[in-house]
This record gives C-alpha cells, sequence and structure tokens, in this order.
C-alpha cells in the first residue's frame, strides 16, 4: 500500500494504547515488523539501514527510536491513552502471566519480571497497600507502572521522575512526526497515513491484545484513587497537553 515516495512510518509503541492493533492492520498493508525491543538483529539492521521495510515498531524508548530511525526519513508516531486506564490495563496484562496456564512463557522473561507476574496474579487491584509493597520490592515496577507513558517519551530512567523529566517527556512529544489518542485510534492512524503519503485508511482499525483479567479498581474509593493517580501524576498532564494539541479537550 506505501505509495512511491511515500515515508516509513516508526511507531513508538507505547503499552496498552492500541498499538497491538495497530501492528496487526499494518502487517496487512505493508512489509513490516513490530516488537523490535525483542528482535536484537533485526533492530541493529534497521539501525545500520541495512533491511527495508515499510513499517517498524517496538515498545522502545524515545532514544532508541531516535537512533533506530536516524539512517531514514521515517515518518515517527505515538499513541496515548488516559493514564489510569492504561496503567490499570498494563497491570492486569503483566498479572495474567502469573496464571498457572501461562507459566510456560516464562522462559523469554527475566527473574524480575517472573516475581512481578507471581506476586501481582494473587493480589486484587483494590489492596493499593500490597500493591505499593509489590511495587517497591520490584526494581521493573517503576519502569511498567510509574507513568509509563511519561518514561517512554522522556527516556529511559527506572528511578523516580521529577518535574524535569516532564518537560523532557513534552520535549519529546514535539519531536515526533505525530501524536495521537487510543480513544480516537482511527482517527490518529488515518492522519498518519495521509501525512506520511499512503492515503486513505482501507479498512478498520482491529481490536487485538485485550485483557485476560476482567474487572478493575473501585476508583470511587479514595485510597484506591490517590494510589493510581500517584502512579500517573505526570502522565495525567501529558495526555491533557496532547488532548489540547489534538483539539480533545
Amino acid at each position: 500500500m506505501r505509495r512511491r515516495g511515500a515515508r516509513p512510518i516508526f511507531m513508538l509503541h507505547i503499552p496498552k494504547t492500541a498499538g497491538s492493533s495497530v501492528n496487526v492492520l499494518m502487517s496487512g498493508l505493508a512489509d513490516s515488523v513490530a516488537h523490535l525491543e525483542s528482535k536484537p538483529a533485526l533492530k541493529a539492521m534497521i539501525a545500520e539501514g541495512s533491511v527495508d521495510v515499510d513499517y517498524a515498531s517496538g515498545h522502545v524508548y524515545l532514544d532508541d527510536m531516535r537512533h533506530l530511525t536516524k539512517g531514514r526519513n521515517w515518518f515517527t508516531f505515538t499513541i496515548l491513552r488516559e493514564p489510569i486506564a492504561q496503567t490499570v490495563s498494563h497491570i492486569k496484562w503483566v498479572k495474567s502471566f502469573g496464571a498457572p496456564s501461562r507459566m510456560v512463557s516464562w522462559r523469554g522473561y527475566s527473574p524480575g519480571e517472573c516475581r512481578l507476574f507471581r506476586a501481582l496474579y494473587g493480589t486484587d487491584l483494590d489492596d493499593v497497600d500490597k500493591l505499593g509493597y509489590i511495587f517497591r520490592r520490584n526494581e521493573l515496577a517503576a519502569h511498567f507502572f510509574d507513568n509509563c507513558q511519561t518514561r517512554y517519551l522522556a527516556g529511559r530512567r527506572d528511578r523516580p521522575l521529577r518535574e524535569s523529566d516532564y518537560r523532557d517527556a513534552i520535549a519529546g512529544l514535539a519531536s515526533l512526526d505525530h501524536v495521537g489518542l487510543c480513544e480516537r485510534v482511527e482517527d490518529t492512524l488515518s492522519a498518519v497515513l495521509q501525512s506520511a503519503g499512503w492515503g486513505a485508511l482501507p479498512v478498520p482499525v482491529p481490536r487485538t491484545n485485550q485483557a485476560r483479567i476482567q474487572g478493575g479498581p473501585d476508583l470511587d474509593d479514595p485510597r484506591v484513587w490517590s494510589f493510581y493517580a500517584n502512579l500517573t501524576r505526570f502522565d495525567r498532564r501529558l495526555y491533557d497537553h496532547c488532548r489540547i494539541l489534538e483539539g480533545a479537550a
């Protein structure tokens, strides 16, 4: 589908923002590669410009994306999602790996990730005391759940975030060719394809990779709300900034 003269497209894939749905759609339209974070050899080839694909994506931080896209005239974009919804969905997704039926897949994950799977699987999303305890004791929890969207755009920082990191994330947004909203994913992808010279979006965006665990936290409980609000304190500002840019406020 990519027209002559159109730019290749790279999506910085923040977890649980409809990126998997975009990947599925794009795989049917063009030569594509997704999840570069788990394909080091191909990732190196993309960075070198020695492999020609029309579309690529990965759970990579902004600095890494810049390295990967420096050799070609990539059209770069990302998608943001309402932050508490994104965080809850991400916790549920990671938690689902703790199910006994999924332990066979643990071979591909680090010991820290496996400990997190195990700890979260038996934890209710309303039990914010236990969640806080788990997050403090696992070195990967901040990377996964604490202002995840800000972290991707500010660069890989596993420490507690500061105001300067938020400013870096805002600058990161401005460096991309397009930033869209998960809640308007078809509008987002349509704008990306048109701006990159591919033409109109030919088919609807499918829904994929939905949560295996149903239900969510009781956000009407002040303690529960406060816990999730703190996990998304920078992400909520980032998302509001993007909504204003998109004219969706």
